[in-house]
């Protein structure tokens, strides 16, 4: 009978301390505002939380992928337009250009200055952006010699900004072929031709800043495009965010309520202990 007794005794106790560990665990949740907080809490909703999680960290990572091709990009679009600027000053230096004599001061003056502009534009060509070459295609060092002669790579630069969606953000050295072809152009013809040879350079510098315009349009369209991207990964991180905090975070009426169950239920326990225990505690550790 002492026994039964004593059984009667544990199994009131382990109640007791379930109802404590029950109370424990509301006062947890309603203190840190988290229905989950570990995955025994809910194992099904901390899976899904966990696959969220994930989702958001591809999401961070994406939108800083982002702001490096912004960086180049932005960079690239400044480049193209000094680049073009060049050209510009370069064809008016030509047209400025009406005698015959190599040795005009007019244009002996035009010839120092488009060598200058040369100068200015292998320093542009060869413009980094932290560790690389903008226009390298790849390689490290400057990709373009004094001269103007191209001895960078072919590799462009792609950036994944989203699921599937990669998109290139830089383009190879090769943009500036036609840029220096028609400066050497009109070096030669500064040099040693007529008039009527340094006005013929006119026409392939206009061409040139064309096709750097163009380039630049198309850098243009990349950027519209991560500007886009950006926006959407924004959206669905946000909704992504709302999901995980309707998941996990508890509702702090609802935490309260279950607080003063647990405490209610705790309370009934002590009661039903004290009516149960027959024996004081002296005897039922002996």
């Amino acid at each position: 009978m002492r026994i039964s007794d004593r059984m009667m005794q544990m199994n009131t106790m382990a109640g007791l301390r379930a109802n404590l560990a029950r109370l424990a665990e509301a006062q947890r949740h309603a203190t840190s505002g988290k229905r989950i907080e570990r995955a025994s809490d809910d194992p099904v909703d901390a899976a899904q939380a966990m696959r969220m999680d994930g989702q958001l960290s591809g999401i961070d990572q994406f939108k800083r992928n982002a702001v490096s091709a912004t960086t180049r990009m932005s960079t690239e679009t400044v480049v193209l337009k000094a680049a073009r600027d060049l050209l510009d000053r370069a064809r008016k230096l030509a047209a400025g250009v009406s005698s015959d004599d190599p040795n005009d001061a007019t244009r002996q003056a035009a010839l120092r200055e488009v060598g200058f502009i040369k100068q200015q534009l292998v320093s542009l060509a060869n413009t980094s952006v932290g560790d690389e070459r903008l226009f390298g295609g790849g390689d490290t060092q400057a990709p373009f010699q004094a001269n103007g002669v191209y001895g960078g790579g072919d590799t462009i630069h792609d950036v994944q900004i989203d699921e599937n969606v990669t998109i290139p953000t830089s383009h190879t050295g090769h943009v500036f072929d036609s840029a220096f072809a028609s400066i050497v152009n009109l070096e030669t013809a500064l040099t040693s031709g007529p008039a009527t040879g340094v006005a013929g350079a006119v026409q392939p510098l206009a061409s040139a800043g064309q096709d750097l315009l163009g380039t630049e349009t198309e850098t243009g369209a990349r950027q519209r495009q991560v500007n886009d991207t950006v926006s959407q990964l924004g959206s669905r991180q946000q909704l992504l965010m709302d999901r995980m905090q309707a998941l996990v975070d508890a509702d702090p009426a609802e935490s309260m309520l279950k607080v003063q169950a647990a405490t209610q239920a705790l309370e009934r326990a002590y009661a039903i202990t004290q009516k149960t225990m027959s024996i004081n505690l002296t005897d039922y550790l002996r």
